[in-house]
Order: C-alpha cells, then structure tokens, then sequence
C-alpha cells in the first residue's frame, strides 16, 4: 500500500534545507531497486508520446534513468549541457560518443548537434528535494530555473526516490516547479501549472 506523503518540512533558509537533505541521505540506505522508479515511467504513461526528453547524466547519488539513459533511446532524448555563460542547452547523443564535463562540472556529450528547445515533449529535472506542490529544492546555481522558465511548453518531471519527498520545500518566486514527481513507489502530479495526468 503506497505511504501517504512524508509530513517532513525542511528549513525555510535554502542552504540549511539543503544540509539537512544531504545529512538524511547519509543514513539512508541505498535503494533495493534503482531503476524502479525509471518503470514507472513507461508503465504509468508518464512521457508523451511525441517530442524529445530532455535528460541529464546522473550523479552517484541520484535515482538513475534507466531506459532513457541507454544508447537505444539516444534518437528519443536529448541531454542537458550547461554552457560558459551559466546557461543550459540541449545536445543530441549518437550512443558512441564518450561523455565529458560540461561547463557546470556535469558529465554530458560533447559537440555541436544542439537541439531546439521546441523538440522537447518533456523535461527530467533533478533536485535535492521535493514537495507534493512541485516545488523543487534544487543545488543552489539556478540552471535549471532559469531553463525551464524558456522551456515551459514541456512536462517536468522528477525521477528521484522517497528519501527526498518532503512536505515543504524552501521557494522563491523565481524557481520553476514540476509536474509530476515519480520514485521508487509513486506516480504524483503536482498539479503545479494545472497538468493531471497522461490525459492533460
């Protein structure tokens, strides 16, 4: 039976939130099944079924993507690249070409076939933590907020895992939330900017 989400606040002060969420996942085991959360984007119909994805290289310490993030779906996706300038692109992926660290310290591919944000059909979106409002928690540089602010005809969505549900998450006006946040145990449609589900 699925919890009801976790009634957790964070701090209202961003960089405290953002301690408290890391010290938590230091004494949080690590997850029995890490690619479930990425199944319960193809079997709960999450993706549209038209346009790209924009995706991201996960780090060590996040839920992976899974079937998104294997050279079979290269042609599918689309992947974040941060520019010089502290902006974020999207670049298409072969599935041969060997990642390297973005101007943002990221692992993403390298070259020049960018990707028109007007491809994109829906965006995954990291985060620290998250709330069942959308609102996201994310590493303090504000990529991905100002992105999605350019980038706001895709769906949002957030592969993370239950360690990082949260009743309140710390928000400025200026931070972009998600539409739909999905873990190990649950699909959750914010509700954010009025999306309910695969029907929308």
């Amino acid at each position: 039976m699925l919890q009801p989400w976790p009634d957790v606040p964070l701090p209202d002060d961003k960089d405290r939130a953002r301690a408290s969420v890391r010290a938590l996942l230091r004494s949080t085991p690590p997850l029995r099944d890490p690619l479930a959360a990425s199944r319960r984007l193809r079997e709960f119909g999450v993706m549209p079924a038209r346009g790209r994805v924009g995706v991201y290289v996960t780090m060590s310490s996040e839920t992976p993507l899974g079937w998104l993030s294997e050279p079979e779906s290269a042609g599918r996706v689309a992947y974040v690249r941060c520019r010089d300038d502290g902006n974020l692109e999207l670049v298409a992926w072969d599935g041969v070409t060997p990642m390297q660290k973005d101007a943002g310290g990221v692992m993403a591919p390298g070259g020049d076939a960018l990707v028109a944000p007007s491809e994109l059909g829906a965006v995954l979106v990291p985060g620290l933590a998250f709330d069942p409002t959308g609102g996201r928690l994310g590493r303090g540089r504000g990529f991905y907020d100002r992105a999605l602010a350019q980038w706001d005809h895709a769906l949002r969505v957030a592969v993370t895992r239950e360690a990082r549900l949260f009743s309140r998450v710390p928000t400025a006006p200026h931070d972009q939330p998600v539409d739909v946040v999905v873990t190990e145990e649950r699909v959750h449609w914010t509700g954010a900017r009025g999306l309910r589900g695969p029907g929308r």
